[in-house]
């Protein structure tokens, strides 16, 4: 299990601790939060991972009164409710949910170690892996799925042009809205609720405002 899979299986059970805490009114600090997860074995990661998980999950550090505390952001809150009175009312009326999400793969990704026999003839050893130089080019991984699984012709790979950095700078607003609109929407069941995160090409503005203010702009 790697970091990044520990890191989501935390994200609930914190906020679960958060809030529990504050039912009991007690004051929430990292070190607190970090002890009290800590004894019940929920986790087992350090200070750094936690303050990275707690912004992650949307919470804020501030002093009111001379005193620390976390506290969730009101639009965060707002964005959750909105979501769950959208899900329950597309749940009364018998719609599918699918969800759409992206990844991304090095080309060269494989094992690091393998079984290997011995060689009864050499003294050495037969088999093992043979890795490749480098991590190759990185493909962007997009798929939609729901209860009834992956939804056929949606499973979208493609090579980025780039190789460093977060796979969400090389999807643009115009390529997934050309992905959304040619490759998921016909294959998608009717009526569907279509759940994504906010990743930054999940939305664009159609017309920017300009940066600066020119003299034929005056």
């Amino acid at each position: 299990m790697n970091s990044k899979t520990r890191h989501l299986q935390h994200f609930d059970a914190t906020r679960c601790k958060i809030y529990d805490s504050y039912e009991q009114k007690e004051h929430v600090t990292t070190l607190k939060l970090l002890k009290i997860k800590e004894d019940d074995s929920t986790f087992n990661e350090g200070k750094t991972l936690l303050k990275r998980l707690l912004h992650d999950i949307g919470l804020k550090y501030r002093m009111v009164d001379n005193r620390h505390y976390y506290y969730e952001q009101p639009h965060i809150i707002k964005q959750r409710k909105s979501y769950l009175c959208k899900i329950r009312q597309n749940r009364a009326n018998n719609k599918p949910v699918v969800f759409l999400d992206e990844t991304w793969a090095n080309a060269h990704n494989g094992k690091d170690f393998a079984r290997v026999k011995q060689d009864t003839v050499t003294g050495g050893t037969l088999g093992g892996v043979s890795s490749l130089s480098g991590k190759g080019k990185r493909l962007i991984i997009l798929g939609v799925g729901g209860d009834m699984g992956w939804i056929p012709k949606t499973i979208l790979i493609f090579q980025s042009k780039k190789n460093t950095g977060n796979y969400n700078d090389k999807m643009t607003g115009e390529h997934f809205e050309e992905l959304f609109r040619e490759s998921l929407l016909p294959n998608v069941p009717p009526n569907s609720l279509i759940v994504m995160d906010n990743a930054s090409f999940n939305s664009r503005i159609e017309e920017e405002m300009p940066k600066k203010v020119g003299p034929s702009q005056r």
